[in-house]
C-alpha cells in the first residue's frame, strides 16, 4: 500500500508545467493541486543540495564500502594543526596542515624550522561567489592579503611557495554565464576563455609577492591526478634548495 501511495504522489508531481521567464532564475509553475507549487519551488531553490540525496541512501546501506572517489568527495574542515605522511614514488612527504587564514596560523609557521616548502591553497569558489553576488566578496580579498603576508614574511622568504587554486570547476561554470569585468574591472581578455580567467586569477596573487618565484596549479574539486604534479614541484623545490645551499649563487 505504501508503495502504491508513493507512486500516486510521484505521478501527481509530474502533472505540472514549468516556464522560466526571461531575466528570472525562479520558475513559474502551473499545476492543478494546491500546495504542489510550494514544494516544487522548494526543490528548485535547493536543487544543488537535493541533487545528492540518492548518495545518502547509498551511504547508509549496511553493505556500503567507500571507494576512492567517495573518499575524495568527503569534505572535512581543518582545525588547528594536523600532520600527514604521504608516500609517492618512493618518497615520503611529511605534511603539516594548518587550517584557516588568520594571523594565528601565520605565527605557528615560525615553529617549523625544517619546513622545505609552503603549499598555499586558494579556493576559486571565492571568485565564483563574487560573480554570483555581483560584487567582490571579503573571502577573496582575505585570501589574497593572507597570501601576501606569507609571501613577504622575512622568516619565510627563502622557502619556495606552491600556490594551489582549488575548485576550478566552479569558476569555469560561472565564467561562462557572468562577465568578469563587472566584478573585476581590471580584467583584460575574453571573460569566457578559461585560460584568460586562470591567468587573471593567478596574476592577482602573483602581484602580492613581487619578484618572488611562485609555482602554481589549478585543480578541479576532485582532481586526484593533478596532485602528482604538485608533489613533483615539491620534490624539485627541495632539490633546488639543497643545491643552493651547497653551491651558493
Amino acid at each position: 500500500m505504501e508503495t502504491e501511495s508513493q507512486e500516486r504522489c510521484a505521478l501527481k508531481a509530474l502533472d505540472y508545467s514549468v516556464c522560466i521567464l526571461p531575466g528570472s532564475l525562479r520558475p513559474e509553475i502551473a499545476c492543478t493541486n494546491p500546495g504542489e507549487p510550494e514544494a516544487i519551488h522548494d526543490d528548485w531553490e535547493h536543487r544543488r543540495d537535493k541533487a545528492t540525496t540518492p548518495l545518502y541512501y547509498t551511504c547508509v546501506c549496511a553493505t556500503f564500502i567507500p571507494s576512492t572517489s567517495d573518499i575524495i568527495h568527503v569534505y572535512a574542515s581543518t582545525c588547528g594543526v594536523c600532520d600527514h605522511d604521504v608516500t609517492i614514488g618512493g618518497t615520503t612527504f611529511q605534511l603539516t596542515e594548518m587550517g584557516g587564514r588568520s594571523l594565528t596560523s601565520l605565527k605557528l609557521l615560525r615553529f617549523f624550522d625544517n619546513v622545505s616548502s609552503i603549499v598555499f591553497m586558494a579556493s576559486c569558489a571565492d571568485v565564483e561567489r563574487s560573480l554570483r553576488h555581483g560584487a567582490l566578496t571579503s573571502g577573496f580579498e582575505e585570501t589574497r592579503l593572507f597570501f601576501q603576508t606569507i609571501a613577504r614574511d622575512p622568516f619565510l622568504v627563502k622557502l619556495p611557495i606552491i600556490l594551489l587554486f582549488t575548485k576550478l570547476d566552479l569558476l569555469v561554470a560561472k565564467s561562462n554565464k557572468f562577465d568578469l569585468k563587472s566584478v573585476f574591472p581590471d580584467f583584460i581578455g575574453n571573460t569566457h576563455d578559461v585560460e584568460d580567467v586562470k591567468n587573471y586569477v593567478f596574476t592577482t596573487f602573483k602581484e602580492k609577492c613581487g619578484a618572488r618565484r611562485i609555482y602554481h596549479h589549478f585543480l578541479l574539486g576532485t582532481d586526484s591526478h593533478k596532485v602528482q604534479s604538485v608533489f613533483a614541484d615539491v620534490r624539485r623545490d627541495i632539490r633546488d634548495n639543497l643545491l643552493r645551499k651547497v653551491i651558493p649563487e
